[in-house]
């Protein structure tokens, strides 16, 4: 993040990672901290049901995956894979999966860093109740170019529209 007033507070929220599972957060901030389980048989057949169900399109089964992804749990760690798999999952409402992009796009870790995109995750997992992505959007928001902020407005509107969610606002 660019040293701008205000990127105290979002440089900490971004560090601590509430809202979110621990164990996530920490793989995202210190990857190099988290040691993988090796895959076992039964960590295998875990996968394995996993996988069939988020390859149908089970939104909870696809944040599952991405989860053992990022943590390497009886699979290869992979953050992209994972966000891929996060995406899915969030593009469907999936509130967990839209606050764990949101701080992944912050970061850059597994994506592109986007702020913009990060300010959509966080205000669309917002919407879902989540008050530490409302405070994480609210952290952003500042720091956009007009630009990035109707850019990431759009963006809100238009995934909204798609999940049929109305009370996923723009913040102002």
């Amino acid at each position: 993040l660019p040293d701008r007033p205000g990127n105290v507070a979002l440089r900490l929220l971004l560090q601590q990672m509430p809202g979110i599972e621990a164990d996530v957060a920490a793989a995202i901030v210190t990857p190099e901290k988290v040691t993988p389980l090796p895959p076992t048989p039964r960590r295998q057949m875990v996968v394995d049901t996993i996988r069939i169900a988020a390859d149908k399109g089970y939104a909870h089964a696809q944040y599952g995956l991405a989860r053992r992804e990022l943590l390497g749990q009886g699979v290869p760690r992979d953050p992209n894979h994972g966000a891929q798999l996060l995406e899915r999952a969030a593009r469907q409402g999936h509130a967990n999966a839209q606050a764990t992009l949101g701080y992944m796009a912050a970061r850059g870790y597994g994506m592109k860093q986007d702020l913009a995109e990060a300010r959509m995750w966080f205000t669309l997992a917002a919407s879902k109740g989540n008050e530490s992505a409302a405070r994480a959007a609210a952290l952003i928001e500042p720091q956009l170019s007009a630009q990035d902020l109707i850019r990431s407005r759009r963006m809100v509107t238009e995934l909204s529209s798609v999940l049929g969610d109305a009370q996923a606002q723009p913040s102002a």
